[in-house]
C-alpha cells in the first residue's frame, strides 16, 4: 500500500463507527492500479510523484449498506476522492458474520484489502499475527494523541497502535414512551418484569416488544452479555470462564424466552432494529447510537 494514501485515509476515517486499520504490505503482487511497496518506517510527507499515481484501495465493510452508517461512510469517501482524485476507494459489502473469517483467508493468501474495518474484538488477534501496520508515526502528525478518547489506548498492542478507534460508547435501554402508556405497561426494573413487558407489548406482525440481534456475530454476543451482566453474572473473569454460573444461566434464559416467544424479530441485526424503533414498530431496544429528531 502506498504510504501517503495510508496517512491521509486516517483523516477520512476519523469519527465513524468501528475500528479502522491498515493492512501491512505483503509479498503478493498487487492488482493493477493498486498501491504497492514496503511498509514505511516513518510517516512520509504529503505530495510527491508517487502520491499522484492512480491507485485503488479496497475497503470491505459490514456497514456498506447499513442505514445511517452507510450514508456517513459514502459521504466521507466522496470527500476524500474529491480531495485526492488519483485515489479510488472500492467500498464493498461483506456480512459482519463472515467478515473476520474472510479477512483471515485474504491475509493468509497475501491479498488483503488495503483498508481494514473490524470490530474491536478482532483487532488484537489481527495485530498479533502481524497483519496490520503500526499507525503511531501517522498519529504524530495529527491531534489524535491529545484529543481522542482515552479508549484509543485499547488499540495498542506490544507498545504500538494498530488502529484508529472510531466510536467509543455506552449502551442504554431506549423505549417508546407512548407505546408503553397505550399498553398500560410500566418501565420494567427487573429481568422477569422485562420479559413480561416485552411479551405484553408484542403485537405481531406490526409491533414487537423488544429487539435483539439473532444472527451470529459480535452484536449477538454483546446483547447476550447485557442479560448476563445485568443479572450479576460475568462471561469470564481473569482466570476462568464463568458463563456457566447461575446468574449467567438465568440471564441467558430470559433472552431465550424472548426469542422463543417471538417478542423480538428474528433473523436480523442492529441496523434494521434501529429502523423498526424509529418507525414505532419496536418498543424496547438496547442501543448506543439512537438519534431522535423533531418532526
Amino acid at each position: 500500500m502506498h504510504a501517503h494514501t495510508r496517512r491521509v485515509f486516517v483523516r477520512l476515517a476519523a469519527g465513524a463507527a468501528g475500528v479502522i486499520a491498515l493492512s501491512a504490505c505483503t509479498s503478493a503482487s498487487p492488482t493493477p492500479g493498486a498501491p504497492s511497496g514496503g511498509a514505511p518506517t516513518s510517516a512520509p510527507a504529503a505530495g510527491g510523484a508517487a502520491a499522484s499515481k492512480p491507485m485503488t484501495l479496497s475497503f470491505p465493510s459490514w456497514q456498506q449498506d447499513e442505514p445511517g452508517s452507510s450514508v456517513w461512510w459514502k459521504a466521507r469517501i466522496a470527500e476524500f476522492q474529491t480531495a485526492h482524485p488519483n485515489v479510488t476507494i472500492e467500498f464493498t459489502k461483506v456480512s459482519v458474520n463472515e467478515h473476520a473469517d474472510k479477512l483471515l483467508t485474504q491475509f493468509a493468501a497475501g491479498s488483503p484489502p488495503q483498508i481494514v474495518h473490524v470490530p474491536y474484538l478482532n483487532l488484537i488477534p489481527f495485530a498479533d499475527k502481524g497483519f496490520l501496520e503500526p499507525l503511531d508515526d501517522y498519529f504524530k502528525q495529527s491531534d489524535i494523541g491529545q484529543s481522542w478518547s482515552p479508549l484509543q489506548g485499547g488499540t495498542v498492542w506490544k507498545g504500538q497502535s494498530f488502529a484508529l478507534l472510531l466510536l467509543a460508547y455506552g449502551y442504554s435501554m431506549i423505549y417508546n414512551e407512548q407505546l408503553l402508556k397505550e399498553a398500560g405497561v410500566d418501565i420494567p426494573k427487573s429481568g422477569p418484569d422485562f420479559v413480561k413487558a416485552a411479551k405484553t407489548l408484542t403485537k405481531k406482525p406490526d409491533q414487537f416488544g423488544f429487539g435483539t440481534p439473532t444472527t451470529p456475530g459480535f452484536n449477538l454476543f454483546t446483547f447476550l452479555s447485557t442479560f448476563i451482566i445485568g443479572n450479576g453474572g460475568r462471561v469470564a473473569d481473569d482466570t476462568k470462564v464463568t458463563v456457566n454460573s447461575p446468574e449467567a444461566i438465568e440471564g441467558v434464559s430470559w433472552w431465550v424466552d424472548l426469542v422463543k416467544s417471538s417478542a423480538t424479530p428474528t433473523g436480523t441485526d442492529t441496523g434494521p432494529l434501529r429502523q423498526l424503533l424509529g418507525q414505532g414498530k419496536l418498543v424496547l431496544l438496547r442501543a448506543s447510537d439512537i438519534f431522535v429528531t423533531s418532526p
